[in-house]
């Protein structure tokens, strides 16, 4: 990440690294996780899914050094990049389970 004026993080680079990190982590979990599902079940999916996002892997090391990069930042800044770290979590759910669907589908 580039530093603007007085060595602070540019708010937009602060953004763009929380949707990719959450897009990522919510892909990565949801793959992970997608397989225990059936067909129909996408909402007990999502559900667990996100709360072993946010329960768990939050708790470990590299994350606690993004949410204290979140963290320091203005609370505006704050408030919008932990919105748009969440949005992208579950696009990337979302997008495994895409994935998933469509993998059963090819097999039919």
């Amino acid at each position: 990440m580039g530093l603007g004026k007085g060595g602070t993080i540019l708010a937009g680079e602060v953004y763009a690294e929380a949707k990719e990190y959450g897009y990522d982590n919510g892909y990565s979990i949801g793959s992970d996780n997608v397989f225990e599902y059936g067909r129909d079940d996408y909402d007990q999916y999502f559900s667990d899914v996100s709360e072993h996002e946010s329960d768990g892997f939050r708790q470990f090391s590299p994350f606690e050094f993004f949410a204290q990069l979140l963290n320091s930042q203005s609370d505006f800044v704050r408030d919008r990049a932990w919105d748009i770290y969440d949005r992208n979590v579950a696009k990337g759910i979302d997008q495994a389970w895409k994935e998933y669907i469509e993998m059963l589908d090819s097999e039919e």
